[in-house]
């Protein structure tokens, strides 16, 4: 799962999670301890760590849980590396006198 912020910016993606569901049962998840500029969360399903892919199409409201649909997994995409700097910052290198 990865966090989404009020502008739409996800985060790094969390440590992966093993879930099992038994035959007849739906696999779920829910995501807790929400930083404090989260807006809701994104899950990626995969069954090995090169085919994670996200499940739902807008984030995933905070508190809610997430479960999968009857058709079983669906083609989204592949989770990120968290956002990118929107600038960067040059350090100068300079003696100051005076």
């Amino acid at each position: 799962m990865a966090w989404v912020n009020g502008t739409g910016a996800e985060g790094c993606p969390s440590d992966l999670a093993v879930l099992t569901a038994s035959q007849g049962e739906a696999l779920g998840a829910e995501a807790t301890a929400a930083p404090s500029n989260a807006r809701g969360w994104n899950v990626y399903v995969g069954l090995e760590l090169e085919s994670l892919q996200m499940q739902n199409i807008s984030p995933i409201a905070i508190g809610a849980k997430w479960v999968m649909g009857v058709a079983g997994m669906v083609n989204g995409k592949k989770p990120g590396d968290g956002q990118p700097p929107e600038f960067y910052r040059r350090f100068e290198r300079r003696l100051q006198r005076g």
